[in-house]
């Protein structure tokens, strides 16, 4: 003990003797002097001076991913112990499938919807665990509450991606096709003609864009406007795009597989050892 105590105290002076030398001397071979000025092309000017000259570059010569897609937040119901079940908790037949809008969902004249609120940790497919009642009673209920926000709901039901906003890991997202609400904290993302959802989820997904995200967002929380600030190449894009969809693709349908082969998912039919 007492010769890990020296130990300890040696190197706490040791290094308390290089920092003075590197604070005095310009030259000395391991100070690091970043510039000032490069900060400022990340967003929110966090000082990441850590950051790699290809991350910083990044951000200058890419256009951010939410100038090229709608990510957009969802519903916040006012009071989820009211309006949100688990989908096993109610009857299967009274939940409405695969709806593609809203007229369709009415038509059904069921009760239940799926509903995207985040989740555990998982990437490219799965936490399809909450359904949220979206008929008139549950409307009129909703609508009686302070904390409600009834957000885009021009897109509500279509296919997108999402994610879990507030993860004490890394930023997971995932794939999910229509019939979907989507809520404040798993916030949607949605095509447009200059890029698409699946090659979004595959850089979204990856170590790069992880990186990235922990540099520029603060706390625990990956929100929708740290998120929209990840740089994305369109030239590269429309060079790799069919490959880099065909790979998404293989990953949500394997992640897809693995979801449904348990009793926890909705989609369950048999379960793979049988």
């Amino acid at each position: 003990c007492i010769f890990l105590r020296f130990s300890l105290g040696f190197m706490l002076l040791e290094t308390h003797s290089k920092v003075l030398e590197a604070q005095d001397d310009s030259n000395c071979n391991y100070r690091y002097c970043p510039q000032q000025e490069s900060f400022s092309k990340i967003p929110g000017m966090p000082v990441a001076y850590w950051a790699p000259t290809q991350i910083l570059d990044a951000f200058s010569l890419g256009s951010c991913i939410g100038n090229e897609l709608d990510i957009k937040h969802g519903m916040s119901t006012g009071d989820n112990d009211k309006c949100l079940r688990l989908w096993f908790e109610v009857c299967i037949c009274s939940i409405a499938f695969n709806c593609i809008s809203e007229v369709a969902f009415n038509a059904t004249q069921k009760r239940w919807v799926p509903f995207n609120k985040g989740g555990e940790y998982r990437r490219w497919y799965g936490n399809n665990d909450y359904i949220l009642g979206y008929d008139e009673e549950y409307n009129a209920i909703m609508d009686s509450k302070d904390g409600h926000r009834h957000d885009n709901p021009s897109y509500y039901f279509r296919e997108g991606a999402t994610w879990s906003t507030i993860s004490s890991s890394a930023a997971s997202f995932r794939r999910y096709y229509a019939g979907f609400v989507f809520s404040n904290k798993g916030s949607g993302i949605f095509n447009r003609e200059s890029l698409s959802v699946d090659y979004a989820i595959g850089l979204l997904n990856s170590c790069v864009s992880g990186s990235i995200l922990e540099m520029i967002s603060p706390t625990i929380g990956f929100e929708l406007g740290y998120v929209s600030k990840i740089p994305v190449f369109m030239d590269e894009y429309k060079r790799t795009n069919r490959e880099v969809e065909d790979a998404v693709s293989k990953c949500v349908e394997m992640s897809r597989l693995d979801w449904d082969s348990f009793e926890t998912s909705w989609d369950f039919r048999c379960h793979p050892l049988i």
